[in-house]
């Protein structure tokens, strides 16, 4: 309910200038909706490749953010942004922007490489980040956390990153391990707090991936 007027919504990537849409319920059985508008159309050179939608804020509506490269400076200069709309009678005015740190690589993800969780507990959600195909570390991978509050991404904390060097996180990290290609958010051991669960496909167990 990004809207906050009670109905679900959807939320898509359009392949078209637009970059994304919101598609406005209730809906019908025939596929018939109430409105749409489109969340990216002002953002220039938008290649949008993902949406996380979750709680980001303290508020009853639904937050979003929409990730995607900026192709301004061409294909070989590509900055991995995220988008942050907040949920309200406002939804579809952009609310602030985040440049993601990029190590330069040019493949941005394979999969769910965004999800929403309030990792630290303190009531607001925080944006997860896969970076599985990073190629100047030779696609060894890591994750960054962006921290959210009250109105949304918290650009006054810090993102904290981790790889499999990282204390606490089993293995080590290795070329094509692609640590960080998918990444979800959970509640795993019922303690209040998100967990993070990354993906890494190119990792080697006794000789077998």
């Amino acid at each position: 309910d990004f809207d906050g007027d009670g109905d679900q919504d959807l939320t898509a990537i359009s392949d078209s200038r637009a970059g994304a849409i919101l598609l406005k319920g209730p809906f019908t059985r025939g596929g018939g909706k109430s409105g749409w508008q489109s969340l990216g159309g002002s953002y220039g050179y938008l290649n949008a490749s993902q949406l996380a939608a979750g709680r980001v804020t303290a508020d009853g509506a639904t937050d979003l953010y929409i990730i995607g490269t900026d192709l301004r400076g061409g294909y070989d200069d590509v900055d991995l942004r995220a988008y942050f709309h907040r949920g309200g009678a406002d939804f579809t005015r952009r609310a602030s922007q985040l440049r993601v740190p990029d190590d330069g690589g040019h493949q941005v993800g394979g999969g769910p490489f965004a999800t929403i969780g309030d990792f630290d507990k303190d009531g607001y959600g925080d944006l997860a980040l896969g970076r599985g195909y990073e190629q100047p570390d030779q696609h060894r991978g890591y994750v960054t956390v962006h921290y959210g509050g009250s109105n949304g991404p918290n650009t006054a904390r810090k993102p904290v990153k981790f790889t499999q060097n990282t204390a606490g996180v089993p293995g080590s990290s290795e070329k094509d391990d692609h640590f960080g290609a998918a990444v979800t958010a959970g509640d795993v051991n019922g303690d209040g707090y998100a967990d993070l669960a990354v993906g890494a496909p190119g990792e080697d167990h006794a000789g077998k991936r």
